[in-house]
């Protein structure tokens, strides 16, 4: 939980599943690793089942109302926007909430890549969809790439903002966590249909996950720092 690793974190609490009332603390460490793999409704499933072992444990309580005000949103798309706007204000990037998408589905647009379909008749004034940023640029978080230029040899273009490079740096990291972050195939459903991959690409090289950066050469310049803090 600690490093991220969230699938591998649920899989190893419900293996630690012994049948007895120390099962609590397995079934609440495996729903904090389904919740932050968005799977808000076995997140809840599993704090029910540490409640049934422990009704009086207050954490478990506590996140089984987070788990279930994640599964409104993300069944209605009901949100306290203003609440919303007002920590983003006071400086709050990282929003816990669901996503939400309502008549809506993902399918193939023909010629024109991949597409958002309403699959319902749209009443005006309706949320559609309410969705969170993948990623964020370190210019936005703790530490800023402050001083980068990213360049791309495929296209003899570069960066024209250091949150471009940020953001680049910043989104290959989380993707080289893929396999254990179970955000991998979440990343790559976001596609718009012009990069076709063949279904055949490995994964995991020599033990390292492999990530496809879509082009054959990257050369990141810092002025600021040396090359090998990146």
């Amino acid at each position: 939980m600690t490093a991220k690793s969230f699938t591998p974190a649920k899989d190893d609490a419900l293996s630690s599943l012994s049948g007895t009332t120390l099962d609590v603390r397995a079934h609440h460490c495996a729903g904090l690793a389904a919740y932050s793999l968005g799977l808000y409704s076995e997140s809840k499933a599993h704090f029910d089942s540490a409640l049934k072992l422990n009704p009086q444990d207050l954490k478990t309580q506590r996140e089984l109302i987070r788990a279930t005000t994640r599964i409104h949103e993300q069944t209605t798309g009901d949100y306290d926007f203003a609440s919303m706007i007002q920590a983003v204000r006071s400086g709050t990037i990282h929003l816990d909430h669901a996503k939400y998408s309502g008549s809506i589905e993902v399918r193939s647009a023909g010629t024109h890549g991949r597409g958002l379909f309403s699959t319902d008749f749209i009443k005006k004034g309706s949320l559609i969809l309410c969705e969170k940023a993948f990623c964020l640029p370190d210019l936005y978080g703790e530490d800023k790439a402050e001083g980068v230029v990213l360049y791309n040899f495929n296209s003899s273009s570069r960066t024209q903002r250091m949150a471009q490079a940020g953001l680049f740096l910043r989104l290959r990291e989380r993707l080289f966590g893929g396999p254990r972050t179970g955000q991998e195939e979440q990343f790559w459903d976001l596609d718009a249909g012009g990069y076709v991959r063949s279904g055949m690409e490995g994964k995991i090289v020599d033990g390292v996950p492999v990530v496809d950066s879509y082009v054959s050469l990257i050369f990141i310049y810092s002025p600021v720092d040396d090359l090998t803090s990146l």
